[in-house]
């Protein structure tokens, strides 16, 4: 838990998080948590203890090194970077190599095991100073001028382009460049659930979310048929593509750019490929991008007659609220500039097409590795960063407050004000949902009662259980400066769209 809350105080901050853990059990707890780290791109160093080198080798217990649990060999997948430090003289170079190494794009954690009677030695003072990182892969690289203007040429005579951002590209920090590329082309932009916000959702030209949590117009206007396609550091997995849906693939020019080449071509077959910086390969599009005010008016035209989201009736259950109605009713009663995080659960689903966000640092969610209790232990991360000085809400599930909720006492004993918003259906909703999907039937996910008002406040949180909508209003105003939870009853019966079932629709032969 504590690099999932590293995770979300680097994303606030733009800068490296530090995290401490003992090796055996320390750092083995950690390792979930570190491979969503380094599939959603978190610079995160585990610094993680060790024996003492004179008695590596022994048998001795929580031994990390090669005669022992091998952490090196069960990290190596899962980190951008490894080391263990044998020398005191080194630990200035190495210190410095991973801050630097966390830092380059694609971003990621870094993995020190620190022995502990070389911890003990003394040492030259170390800089813990950030240098320029070196331009190992395409991150910071400047883009390729040509291809810049090929893609230009191909966005301006297109007649029904399309702008797809993901969320890591979305962090890379070029959401103004996006706008601007995108009102100057008048060309509609859609994000996967990740790059929520990065293109204003009420804006004219925007699509909504394609792939989970899809939401807004894109189904419609891809259903139209596209003939320009260009892709920003975006992922394009199954959850983010609909399970790698044709219709994402253009008539004419497939374009797509990122600043870690090993995504380019990985799941589809652009015709156009450019590892770059990513703020400035869309600067340089938008420099030979001229339009004329005919094909703004057509591209306009098309985008204007497609529906917006209309909210779905509310259903009424006694004891029990319409989830879709408790996410609208949230994010009106919070600040215009609330951070909104999620677990992995139904409530995701409902989170992601309900919300409807502005800004670019407004929602996060670990979709790259997906594991239950990521959104809580971000949550704090966030809110240890954010200081109060941004309200942080956490949308989660009972099943993960039961697996997971404990962590909110760090949040307390430090005061990070973070709201925890505790979608309750008695029920792990999304696995049942997900098995009567696949297999027709189900066994029995119900969670056990647990009065999570009474748990919150054993934990010293202020707790609530929703029983009007307007409580909100009174949460977030009456206790922003301190940790809180609210917990909401929800109907089971309510499902959510799930694009990620269309994943699991096995043949009913397998060879």
């Amino acid at each position: 838990m504590a690099v999932y809350a590293a995770t979300g105080y680097a994303r606030a901050t733009g800068v490296p998080s530090v995290v401490l853990v003992t090796s055996g059990p320390g750092v083995l707890n950690a390792l979930t948590a570190l491979a969503a780290a380094y599939h959603d791109e978190a610079p995160v160093v585990l610094l993680v203890g060790e024996v003492a080198t004179v008695s590596a080798g022994k048998g001795v217990l929580q031994d990390g090194g090669e005669s022992g649990l091998r952490i090196h060999q069960m990290v190596a997948p899962i980190s951008k970077y490894a080391d263990t430090l044998d020398i005191p003289a080194r630990i200035e170079s190495m210190i410095d190599a991973a801050f630097e190494c966390a830092m380059e794009h694609p971003r990621g954690p870094v993995v020190l095991q620190l022995p502990v009677d070389i911890c003990a030695a003394t040492a030259g003072g170390a800089s813990f100073r950030l240098r320029t990182p070196p331009q190992i892969l395409g991150g910071n690289l400047p883009p390729n001028e040509s291809l810049c203007a090929e893609i230009a040429d191909a966005l301006v005579s297109a007649r029904r382009p399309l702008i797809l951002v993901g969320g890591p590209g979305g962090r890379s920090g070029a959401a103004a460049e996006l706008r601007a590329l995108a009102e100057a082309t008048a060309c509609p932009v859609a994000t996967d659930l990740e790059g929520k916000g990065v293109f204003p959702e009420s804006h004219p030209l925007s699509m909504g979310i394609w792939g989970v949590g899809s939401r807004g117009r894109v189904a419609e206007y891809l259903a139209g048929g596209i003939d320009f396609l260009l892709t920003v550091g975006a992922r394009l997995d199954d959850t983010t593509t609909l399970n790698f849906n044709p219709l994402l693939i253009p008539s004419g020019t497939f374009a797509q750019i990122d600043y870690d080449p090993r995504r380019l071509g990985r799941a589809f077959a652009p015709s156009i490929m450019l590892a770059a910086d990513i703020p400035l390969t869309l600067s340089r599009i938008h420099e030979h991008v001229y339009v004329d005010r005919l094909t703004l008016a057509r591209r306009e035209s098309a985008v204007q007659p497609l529906n917006r989201v209309v909210p779905a009736p509310e259903v009424t259950s006694p004891g029990a609220f319409d989830p879709r109605i408790i996410i609208r009713n949230l994010q009106s009663a919070f600040r215009h500039d609330t951070v909104y995080v999620s677990d992995i659960g139904n409530h995701l689903l409902f989170a992601g097409s309900g919300l409807e966000l502005e800004l670019p640092d407004q929602f996060h969610v670990s979709m790259g590795l997906g594991g239950m209790g990521s959104g809580i232990g971000m949550g704090i991360g966030l809110a240890a960063a954010y200081q109060g000085t941004r309200n942080v809400v956490v949308v989660c599930g009972d099943g993960g407050m039961l697996m997971c909720g404990t962590e909110l006492a760090t949040a307390v004993r430090y005061g990070f004000p973070v709201t925890v918003v505790v979608m309750n259906d008695a029920c792990l909703g999304m696995v049942q949902h997900g098995s009567e999907r696949v297999y027709g039937r189900s066994a029995d996910w119900r969670t056990p009662p647990v009065d999570f008002v009474a748990f919150a406040r054993s934990l010293g949180l202020a707790a609530t259980r929703l029983t009007d909508t307007a409580q909100f209003a009174e949460f977030a105003h009456g206790n922003r400066l301190r940790p809180q939870l609210i917990e909401v009853p929800i109907d089971l019966a309510v499902r959510p769209v799930n694009p990620r079932d269309e994943t699991l629709n096995f043949p009913s032969e397998v060879a």
